[in-house]
């Protein structure tokens, strides 16, 4: 086999999501649907793979492995368990990670929502409620004014696209609904909206780096290949990472 050559710059790393990794959550729209017996084989978001509970040995781990570049994501129903009311503690936790990773070596890319959200927004329509933008700008001006000294690079919205399919086109993730209007809706305008509402001065109007991709399911319905054929339209393109750079706006 030949060697595989990357170029100059290029970064390798791995990621992950909180509510498949960590554990410690009942006020997410994951526990809830835990809670309805929606998942196939019944693996409690509460328990995951405990990684809080293994937090220094799975750093250890990691940095054992070579990894130099990690994307690990906030749990938004920690941080805000109830509207309007952020948690010190959580915070105070996951600057606790961030400075155990960078001591281990590895630099830290933050994911600020990757598909979970807490029970009272998702009670509130999720990302179709009336204040949806406003409430999740608010937490990432929170997050990213108590964290920014540790994080220069954020990911502000995971994969769009995969929500919507499969939140709302019944394919497996809360809210699960099967309807091609609200998942036009809650990822091509209202997602949209949250991600370019992040001009916030805290972020010092950074520069987007954005990534347009679109998987097919194989046992894709007539809707879902619809609606993949209208989200690849100039129209309505938008993108499954949006990535923020706080030192490429700085000109670092």
């Amino acid at each position: 086999m030949s060697a595989v050559h990357f170029p100059k710059g290029f970064a390798l790393g791995a990621a992950s999501a909180a509510t498949q990794i960590d554990g410690d959550c009942k006020e997410s729209n994951w526990y809830e649907w835990y809670q309805n017996g929606k998942i196939k084989d019944n693996s409690d978001p509460n328990i995951a793979t405990d990684h809080r509970g293994h937090l220094e040995e799975d750093t250890r781990l990691m940095a054992e492995m070579g990894i130099r570049h990690y994307r690990f994501g906030l749990e938004w129903a920690r941080l805000e368990p109830q509207e309007g009311q952020f948690s010190q503690e959580e915070i105070e936790k996951v600057r606790e990670e961030i400075t155990l990773l960078q001591q281990n070596g590895i630099h830290v890319l933050l994911t600020l929502h990757h598909f979970s959200n807490p029970l009272w927004f998702e009670h509130q329509g999720g990302f179709l409620g009336k204040n949806a933008v406003k409430r999740y700008l608010a937490m990432v001006e929170f997050a990213v004014r108590h964290l920014g000294d540790l994080v220069d690079e954020y990911v502000t919205i995971n994969e769009p696209n995969v929500y919507a399919v499969c939140g709302y086109l019944g394919a497996g993730f809360p809210p699960g609904e099967f309807n091609i209007s609200h998942a036009l809706r809650e990822s091509v305008f209202h997602r949209r909206a949250a991600h370019q509402g992040i001009s916030l001065p805290v972020i010092l109007e950074p520069v987007l780096h954005q990534w347009f991709y679109f998987f097919s399911i194989p046992f894709a319905s007539n809707a879902i290949c619809r609606l993949e054929r209208i989200m690849r339209s100039p129209s309505y393109r938008f993108h499954i990472h949006s990535y923020v750079s706080v030192s490429s706006a700085q000109g670092v």
